[in-house]
């Protein structure tokens, strides 16, 4: 782990720009509503289950992430697409893919989301745990964690 840490440091906390204007904000007060509670509830968790998901909380999770809610006709751009997650133009040129290591019903492997329909497509199948960790954008953590698991 230290020859880890040593090769790949973690990033600055934030970007500086020593020479730019600072322009204070005012405090952010207020926002009693639900939206301003759920985001100063949310927490990171590093404490995972080794019990396998649901493919109802998989299917519950991908759908309100990155799901189609709604369609729009909108002339000359054609056919939009509503989403909870914005994108420019609502063209949402990204795509989502699960790489599935514990989920009921679920083969280990890498499955495409097809959003506009709700459903999974399996691209391939994989050790999943052993992929996982050849992530570069994984922490260390998450590392370590797979690789005892």
């Amino acid at each position: 782990m230290k020859r880890y840490m040593a090769e790949s440091p973690q990033p600055p906390l934030a970007k500086k720009y020593p020479k730019a204007p600072v322009i204070p904000l005012p405090s952010p007060r207020g926002g009693d509503g639900e939206f301003t509670r759920v985001l100063m509830g949310r927490r990171t968790h590093r404490d995972f289950s080794p019990r396998p998901l649901s493919q109802d909380a998989i299917s519950k999770l991908l759908y309100h992430t990155w799901g189609v809610t709604g369609t729009l006709e909108a002339p000359p751009f054609g056919r939009l697409l509503h989403k909870t997650s914005p994108s420019g133009g609502a063209r949402h040129p990204g795509e989502v893919y699960l790489l599935a290591l514990r989920v009921e019903g679920l083969a280990q492997g890498l499955y495409h989301y097809d959003g506009l329909h709700h459903r999974l497509k399996k691209i391939r199948r994989v050790d999943a745990a052993e992929k996982a960790v050849e992530v570069p954008v994984m922490n260390s953590w998450t590392r370590l964690r797979l690789c005892s698991s």
